[in-house]
């Protein structure tokens, strides 16, 4: 079931709202005899803190006249995957080791996928390996012949050549 949003022309406008966190004060150590209870201001570290105790003493993030408007801030979390820098370049005498999804460089270097245990073969001709951002297609040149049209006008042929 849906709602609808009724309005009344004759109905007399609510309260305004408590300010935001744009209104809310820098920390200040020589206003902290104003500061009331609930009442907001933005730490040192740029945090928002709840005032929890009328003339709150010491500073936003190491006093507990403060707490944090987000909570407080939770352990590091563990070491992301290593990137395409680590991944090691292909040696023959170590395919014996590599897992499929394992990472390696190519002669070529470009990053291959391994595709399965034990692989065969060399990066960038065996299907044991997978280009990781897809195979390289075929590279187009051009020549350009001069043909004469009349006695004095020319104009150019464009052969295309593919490299494969």
């Amino acid at each position: 079931m849906g709602y609808s949003r009724c309005t009344d022309e004759n109905a007399p406008t609510g309260p305004t709202g408590p300010a935001g966190l744009a209104s809310a004060p820098a920390f200040n150590p020589n206003n902290t005899s104003s500061y009331q209870p609930g009442q907001i201001v933005i730490g040192p570290d740029g945090m928002p803190y709840v005032i929890q105790n009328a003339n709150p003493t010491g500073t936003p993030g190491s006093s507990p006249s403060y707490k944090p408007l987000s909570g407080t801030p939770g352990a590091t979390g563990p070491t992301g995957p290593a990137g395409l820098a680590s991944a090691p370049a292909f040696n023959p005498n170590n395919t014996a080791s590599y897992q499929p999804g394992q990472i390696v460089m190519g002669p070529d270097g470009v990053p291959y996928v391994v595709q399965n245990a034990n692989p065969t073969g060399t990066p960038g001709s065996s299907p044991s390996y997978k280009p990781l951002s897809g195979a390289q297609g075929p590279v187009a040149s051009f020549s350009f012949v001069q043909q004469p049209l009349s006695n004095h006008l020319y104009w150019l042929c464009a052969r295309r050549r593919t490299n494969s």
